[in-house]
């Protein structure tokens, strides 16, 4: 284990040194710096440390979801009126200022304002940094190279991640301090790396900026691709984080002994890595590869009906880590082919205040279907109910 983690760092810095623009290599470890928290995999532990129930755990998400859901779209506009950069700096030190804060948390009251903070600097963060992306690789006349450098991002992020799932756990075994101070450091270098980017992000002009954020808001909803695309990147977000957050308790279920269930999601990390990777190293891949893709794992939960075992499911949980992987990548480049350069951020908020809107909608009913029936029939369900929404989705981005 230690030598896969040794390997791994190296790999991420050897391979962040040669990245094609030094402005897009800052962005990657700052996008590190956030993605890679060591607090990250084992919050739940932390909260049932500080006497912190489920029950409660529970009400806590809804509190994030919430306030991220009210927070999206007035902040991509923000980013859009002052600049990706600056935005994504902001949300960037509201995130450090309550990672900080953990220190103090004893309990569930003081967790209420943990979680708002952390919304609320995710929400500044959300759609500025993509934005920004594209922002520096248009400033190049690179913008139809974002897919491919945002899967080459997307796989040294994965890879940091996969350290992440590797260390967290031992070091809290040491001391939940250390995890947090550790953390601490990770985003404050990650800050550091953002302030260094030169390119500011593209911002609206002042002569462009009377429009209202409604006015904003409806200039997105009347573009009908991007509606489109950002329900399917929704339903597909949905339903593969179902079967990645019920996948432990499952395989639990199944008989699977607790001690190796991290070395599954360890597993389901690098074959995520392993796909952007791929995904990376391609000039082009055609959009109906998303529909093809979704074609197969229902097939692939239809056999789930039948082979209902931990093995199974382990080999489910990985491949999925590898197919979103490419998936989401690709619905996110689409997006950016699309939205308005100075409406770019407010979009991409659009999108993400859809999906925060779908897991508030959906996330309590998943949660009593698998109370009510089983994981395999309520999977294989869900997978037929995705794949004839994306296709419908699909169909209507390809008039």
């Amino acid at each position: 284990m230690y030598g896969i983690i040794i390997n791994i760092v190296y790999l991420i810095y050897i391979n962040g040194v040669i990245i094609m623009n030094s402005d897009i290599k800052k962005f990657m470890y700052a996008d590190i710096g956030v993605m890679s928290l060591l607090i990250w995999p084992i919050i739940l532990l932390i909260y049932m440390n500080k006497g912190i129930t489920l029950g409660q755990v529970g009400i806590l998400s809804a509190i994030n979801a919430m306030v991220g859901v009210v927070m999206e779209i007035p902040t991509g506009i923000i980013s859009d009126r002052i600049g990706h950069k600056k935005t994504l700096l902001f949300g960037m030190c509201i995130m450090f200022v309550s990672v900080i804060y953990l220190f103090v948390v004893e309990n569930f009251y003081y967790a209420i304002l943990y979680e708002i903070l952390n919304a609320l600097g995710n929400s500044f963060i959300s759609g500025s940094d993509e934005a920004l992306v594209y922002d520096i690789l248009k400033a190049e006349n690179k913008e139809d190279e974002y897919m491919r450098i945002d899967a080459k991002i997307q796989t040294y992020t994965s890879l940091s991640k996969t350290v992440t799932f590797g260390l967290s756990s031992i070091i809290l075994d040491m001391s939940q301090n250390l995890v947090i101070a550790i953390s601490s450091v990770i985003l404050f270098l990650g800050i550091i790396s953002t302030v260094t980017i030169k390119h500011t992000g593209n911002k609206t002009e002042k002569k462009q900026e009377k429009n209202s954020i409604v006015e904003d808001i409806k200039i997105a909803r009347n573009n009908k691709a991007f509606i489109y695309l950002s329900l399917l990147y929704a339903i597909i977000c949905i339903f593969f984080s179902d079967v990645f957050y019920y996948t432990s308790p499952r395989l639990k279920l199944q008989g699977f002994e607790l001690k190796y269930i991290g070395t599954i999601l360890f597993l389901g990390s690098l074959a995520s890595s392993l796909g952007y990777y791929i995904l990376s190293k391609k000039e082009k891949v055609e959009f109906k590869f998303v529909n093809k893709s979704i074609i197969f794992v229902s097939f692939l939960f239809g056999v789930g009906l039948i082979l209902d075992n931990f093995i199974f499911t382990a080999i489910l949980y990985i491949f999925c880590k590898f197919l979103l992987s490419i998936i989401a990548p690709l619905i996110t480049a689409k997006i950016q082919e699309i939205v308005e350069d100075d409406k770019r951020a407010t979009y991409l908020s659009v999108k993400s205040f859809m999906i925060g809107l779908m897991f508030i909608i959906t996330d309590p009913i998943v949660g009593i279907l698998f109370e009510k029936t089983s994981f395999k029939l309520i999977y294989f369900l869900f997978s037929v109910i995705v794949l004839i929404l994306s296709t419908i989705f699909i169909h209507n981005i390809n008039k």
